[in-house]
């Protein structure tokens, strides 16, 4: 499920001389929410009380993360933790702060249960309150539920938080779509006129429902003849998920990808589908003045036809650009005379940007692999700083030989802003000359602190170190951070913690950091000029042994990992419990070879 943005407002405002409902009412809303198909939280899941474990300032003063009341679900195979936040499931990380039976009632007004950001309306309050009042929670259900009434009837509240999330589902689940038109038909039927979708949410454009109910049954409709092949390749982009604007990733669409791969073959489809209303499965990220919408296939098709032509089609509009039909019906007359892997050749070697060489490079290794090898040696060779990271994956997992893939990526890695991502890579292929070059590397890394170090490639190492166990790369790791400065020391290390890294070289983190518990060199953060998201950002002063102590404790499990506001007795009581630690893990302080000096 995609992660939402949770939000920091509180939601706290309780109806003046607003009754609250009775057990009557309250049981026939939550038979409405069930009848309409909203989320329950399984038996066995525990209600908890979460906080979120960000950190935030206004004004200098660090602000305190909001609870969140939830159900803990079980863990995912990824050993990810989902809650059911109402009727969303939420996989950010959160410290537990209670779990039921709860140590204390929560105080309401300090619980924050919708999204300021984007959430589709969902009023989470209620959907909340409504599980709790199942559970029998009947004090805590009945405040939560009271609080977003702001006048309006409980069971009209449950049919338009059912119309929210099953619109919501488009995007967030694998319902499949006809299942979530005849859900969503049987919560607006319950809905009063006086309760049509909302058009003046601050961050997201919600269509009039019976807009949005059109839109689903085109969209289901089975086409009156049989689609030609490429027609129906089109037609599949109603499953799509390629979703743009702030926030997307660039996963893989399998069916933008199949439209894609076509090349020149499928175009005159998506020429016929460029204002195609039909919903997708995809999401326009608002950004500045624009709101986030649900992406029509139309729009889809015009990414389509600007990746096939590499940028070539002139775009007019904003949020997003669109191609212009006029210059889009010329480019295709010029195209279609043209061999086709010739064009993409060009565009491939020739475009100005890498968004425009990725829809060239998809077609030619899906139709003409062996033109596709001899251009990428050629762009690697004469143009090495315009290559891509999808360059780099394409060298990486496509078919030419081990020996040229490797001697491409070590071409491409003495770029050093292409560095970070060819030496993965290479680290994928060829790992012994991975350790060659991951060595040279740190035998000349610098010492100084870049003027931006959270974005330097230089402050990277950390993110290569863990690809390999070899034990001399990992000593030259070490070398290289105890030359660094105490800042850019930090940040080749500040990566031990993330998510991504999983179990890699855990043993070796650890032992690297344990190699600093008696560092006491200072970073004065305040007075270092860093901005943006570096390794000590939170921080105004913090000395490389307690840095080192902090990211031990969350390495080895233990409870606490330190914050700004602590004192040194505080940091001293860390450390001395993270050497107990080190010591039951068997673990021992990372050792150079007696020859070397400190």
């Amino acid at each position: 499920m995609k992660v939402l943005l949770v939000g920091l407002v509180w939601l706290a405002t309780c109806l003046p001389a607003q009754a609250a409902p009775n057990d009557a009412e309250l049981d026939a809303a939550l038979a409405r929410y069930r009848e309409l198909g909203l989320p329950e939280p399984p038996a066995a899941a525990p209600f908890v009380i979460l906080q979120g474990t960000g950190v935030s300032y206004l004004n200098g003063v660090r602000q305190e993360n909001p609870l969140h009341p939830a159900f803990r679900l079980e863990a995912t195979a990824d050993g990810a933790q989902p809650y059911l936040r109402g009727t969303l499931i939420d996989t950010d990380n959160y410290v537990q702060i209670d779990v039921e039976p709860l140590s204390k009632p929560p105080e309401v007004d300090k619980l924050a249960t919708n999204s300021w950001f984007d959430d589709f309306e969902r009023d989470q309050g209620l959907a909340i309150g409504l599980q709790l009042w199942a559970r029998g929670a009947k004090n805590l259900a009945r405040q939560l539920i009271l609080r977003g009434a702001n006048g309006k009837l409980l069971a009209d509240r449950v049919a338009l938080l059912a119309a929210d999330h099953w619109y919501a589902q488009v995007i967030e689940s694998e319902v499949p779509l006809p299942e979530i038109q005849r859900r969503l038909q049987a919560a607006v039927a319950l809905l009063p006129d006086s309760m049509p979708a909302g058009n003046n949410h601050p961050f997201r454009q919600m269509p009039p429902w019976t807009t949005v109910l059109e839109q689903l049954e085109r969209t289901n409709r089975p086409p009156t003849t049989p689609p030609d092949p490429m027609t129906k390749l089109v037609l599949d982009l109603v499953h799509s998920r390629h979703h743009a604007g702030m926030g997307h990733s660039d996963a893989p669409d399998a069916p933008f990808e199949a439209v894609v791969r076509q090349g020149f073959a499928i175009v005159p489809a998506l020429l016929a589908h460029l204002d195609d209303a039909r919903m997708t499965r995809a999401q326009m990220g608002g950004m500045h003045k624009f709101r986030s919408y649900i992406r029509p296939l139309g729009e889809i098709a015009d990414d389509a036809l600007q990746q096939i032509a590499g940028g070539a089609i002139q775009l007019r509009g904003l949020n997003p650009p669109r191609v212009d039909r006029d210059a889009a019906a010329a480019w295709w007359k010029e195209a279609r005379t043209r061999q086709e892997d010739e064009y993409l050749v060009e565009r491939f070697l020739c475009a100005p940007s890498d968004f425009d060489r990725q829809g060239p490079l998809r077609i030619l290794a899906a139709k003409f692999p062996e033109r596709l090898e001899l251009a990428v040696i050629e762009l690697v060779e004469q143009h090495p700083d315009r290559v891509a990271h999808l360059v780099v994956d394409t060298i990486a997992d496509g078919s030419m030989r081990k020996q040229k893939k490797s001697e491409l990526l070590q071409r491409i890695a003495a770029v050093k802003e292409q560095r970070l991502h060819a030496l993965r890579r290479l680290a994928d292929v060829d790992e012994p000359r991975f350790c060659v070059l991951l060595l040279e590397v740190l035998q000349n890394a610098p010492s100084k602190t870049p003027s931006s170090v959270w974005t330097s490639p230089d402050a990277d190492f950390g993110h290569l170190v863990i690809l390999t166990p070899q034990p001399e790369v990992w000593q030259e790791f070490l070398r290289a951070a105890r030359r660094a400065e105490v800042g850019l020391r930090m940040e080749y290390m500040g990566m031990f913690t993330y998510r991504y890294v999983g179990d890699r070289q855990r043993r070796q983190r650890i032992a690297c950091l344990a190699a600093f518990l008696d560092d006491e060199e200072s970073y004065d953060v305040a007075a270092s000029g860093q901005t943006g998201p570096h390794a000590a950002f939170t921080f105004r002063q913090l000395t490389m042994r307690d840095f080192a102590a902090s990211k031990l404790a969350a390495l080895l499990g233990l409870d606490r990992h330190g914050a700004p506001e602590w004192n040194s007795e505080q940091w001293a009581a860390l450390r001395a419990e993270v050497r107990l630690a080190l010591a039951k893990s068997g673990i021992e302080p990372m050792q150079l070879p007696a020859t070397d000096g400190k």
